[in-house]
């Protein structure tokens, strides 16, 4: 049932109470990270993936709803930076990541340029002090943990760090699996949609595409169990964007607004 793209399966760590978080009433900042490293060995179509992301998102982005930051610079120090700045909403990780001996990592570049992987300890220090509602990692093993601890891995210590909601994916999953997941999920938030019935929307189509070439599913871990956990209040005037011609084609690399 738990891989039945009519389920999403959920876990929930005793937290204690949790205080119900009142929405704000702005623009949906969204910070959509992608690394890969000149000496990683297996390519990803993360520039594809990136296209159907901004696809999704360029509407918005004129209306002033959405602010879009994608940083050209794949280094942690840089990552962080990003965080602490902009300040986003959903956090969206796009590359590699691996489990190992129970610890999981993500893979970013160094100064030269070259993969370096990073712990979860330390990238855990990227969110200190920042109200990110939801973290997205589109990589391999995101999601793994040991059978005798469940509280492992990378997406699971994310979570416990008090990130509200992350996903990730539990084994290696498709370019093509995970490009239809982001695109359906981004589009599913925009249409003010929750973080839960987005995950749902994105395992179903990814279930109607791929159902017989073994695609895995990302699965979510939330401290809501109600399906209340929407992003943002999109109740406000947004300021639209100055050049309506905008386009793909004509945006910079680093950051959209």
């Amino acid at each position: 049932m738990a891989i039945h793209s009519r389920f999403t399966l959920s876990r929930n760590f005793n937290q204690g109470e949790l205080e119900k978080v009142k929405l704000k009433q702005e623009s949906f900042r969204v910070l959509f990270f992608s690394t890969l490293p000149d000496d990683e060995t297996t390519r990803l179509s993360v520039e594809l993936e990136k296209q159907e992301v901004l696809k999704a998102l360029m509407p918005f982005i004129r209306e002033g709803k959405v602010i879009l930051e994608i940083p050209n610079d794949g280094r942690i120090d840089s990552f962080t930076k990003n965080i602490k700045i902009f300040k986003p909403h959903l956090v969206f990780m796009s590359g590699h990541s691996i489990f190992k001996d129970g610890v999981g990592s993500f893979s970013f570049a160094n100064e030269r340029g070259y993969k370096v992987s990073i712990d979860e300890d330390t990238l855990i220090d990227s969110f200190i002090d920042v109200d990110v509602s939801c973290v997205v990692f589109s990589s391999c093993q995101s999601a793994q943990f040991k059978a005798d601890d469940i509280y492992s891995g990378l997406a699971n210590q994310l979570f416990l760090a008090g990130i509200p909601n992350v996903i990730g994916m539990g084994d290696s999953i498709t370019d093509g699996a995970g490009i239809l997941f982001a695109s359906t999920f981004i589009k599913s938030l925009l249409d003010q949609e929750s973080i839960t019935k987005s995950l749902q929307q994105s395992r179903e189509a990814i279930d109607k595409e791929y159902k017989d070439e073994n695609a895995f599913y990302p699965m979510l871990l939330s401290s809501d169990t109600m399906d209340t956990n929407f992003i943002v209040d999109w109740d406000f005037t947004p300021t639209p964007h100055i050049n309506s011609a905008i386009s793909l084609e004509t945006l910079p690399q680093t950051h959209f607004s």
